[in-house]
């Protein structure tokens, strides 16, 4: 079945729902919520701006019908580019490497102008 199909929800009485309890079904129309019936036999309980929602919601591109916009989980890992660990190690310690460098720049101006007495 394809998967670009509107929903169609039936509203069902929900003292004919049996897999909640009173307490929860009364809770849940209290909050706006009412059970409806599915194309798959299942029951789910949405208020208006989500039916709203399921009713219109579609997979395809209106730009290029047929195409879709999702993208396969298995290419997923192309859409980020990662650094590798080295890059990211690098960038994490640069502090102590621009330091490192002053310092044997300094170590290398004292050796070469013999400010050290030996």
């Amino acid at each position: 079945m394809s998967k670009n199909q509107r929903n169609n929800f039936e509203l069902i009485d929900p003292d004919t729902v049996t897999e909640l309890s009173d307490a929860r079904k009364k809770h849940m129309l209290e909050q706006g919520y009412r059970p409806y019936r599915t194309d798959q036999n299942k029951i789910k309980w949405l208020n208006n701006d989500q039916l709203a929602y399921k009713m219109v919601k579609t997979h395809h591109s209106f730009v290029m019908p047929g195409v879709s916009k999702r993208i396969h989980p298995k290419k997923s890992y192309k859409r980020r580019k990662h650094h590798s660990h080295r890059i990211r190690r690098f960038w994490r310690k640069i502090l102590f490497y621009i330091l490192l460098i002053f310092i044997l720049i300094a170590l290398f101006y004292l050796f070469k102008h013999n400010f050290f007495i030996i």
